[in-house]
């Protein structure tokens, strides 16, 4: 697989190209190589028009500059109108460095967030705090059983984690964006609620946070301290319970790094 072809940051799907896209994928042309970049330069964040992933791309990523264009505009001219950036894993052109997401996928996200716009740092900034496995950023789930997290049984505590695709045969890997617009799943929102007296819940603003950021926060700080924000906000509760959290207190620099020291290299079967 070449090195331009990444997961798309909130579907977990690959934005592939053309002649790579994986048989049997329904309606996949109009929407699995078609992608919109943020990237970073010395001016700030910024947000691309949408390209295609295509073998040209290759071995950065491509789009056009304005946030209105496409790729296959008449009047688009990719040797002056376009930005290359790398993306992901790799390295950064001329110093814009980000990372790749579907058409589709963007616009649900705009959806999320409308009336107001995608706030673009921020985003930028928990993208970039987040581990890449391999190709794909690993926010500690399996983007709904699409991909699967590979044994560490026998790796070192400072080893990256690593995530495959599933078996591609039997995905049914459709269009978010047709799919969200068809249900009307996108845009329903819950009735308001009324509380008769104070919510408890509303003074922790850590439950605000998805656990994906808990945890990351939780592998900065020592045990003890986890133990004590367990005690004044039940956000925390669940941590003590994921083995991505352990795995952080043996990680090299931590509070039990001299364990592996210790102990000696894993014993291979």
């Amino acid at each position: 697989m070449p090195d331009t072809i990444f997961a798309c940051i909130i579907c977990g799907t690959f934005v592939y190209e053309e002649d790579t896209v994986p048989q049997g994928y329904p309606d996949a042309q109009p929407w699995l190589n078609r992608f919109r970049g943020i990237y970073q330069d010395r001016e700030g964040i910024h947000l691309t028009g949408v390209s295609r992933n295509d073998e040209n791309q290759r071995p950065e990523y491509t789009a056009p500059r304005d946030i209105h264009a496409r790729w296959e505009d008449p009047e688009y001219d990719p040797q002056n109108d376009s930005v290359r950036f790398g993306a992901m894993t790799q390295r950064s052109v001329n110093g814009r460095y980000g990372f790749i997401f579907h058409e589709s996928c963007w616009s649900l996200l705009e959806e999320t967030f409308a009336p107001n716009e995608v706030p673009l740092q921020r985003l930028f900034d928990v993208c970039l705090s987040i581990p890449i496995a391999w190709d794909v950023m690993d926010w500690d789930h399996t983007y709904g059983g699409l991909h699967q997290q590979l044994d560490l049984t026998y790796s070192f505590p400072w080893e990256p984690r690593g995530m495959v695709l599933r078996n591609e045969t039997y995905l049914e890997v459709h269009d978010p964006y047709q799919y969200f617009n068809l249900t009307g799943e996108a845009t329903e929102h819950p009735p308001p609620t009324t509380l008769d007296g104070p919510s408890r819940q509303t003074q922790d603003p850590f439950l605000k946070l998805p656990l994906e950021i808990l945890l990351k926060v939780a592998e900065e700080m020592d045990t003890s301290d986890v133990l004590r924000f367990r005690l004044i906000s039940r956000s925390f509760w669940p941590i003590f319970n994921m083995q991505s959290f352990w795995l952080s207190r043996f990680r090299a620099g931590a509070e039990r790094s001299w364990a592996q020291t210790a102990l000696g290299p894993y014993q291979r079967d």
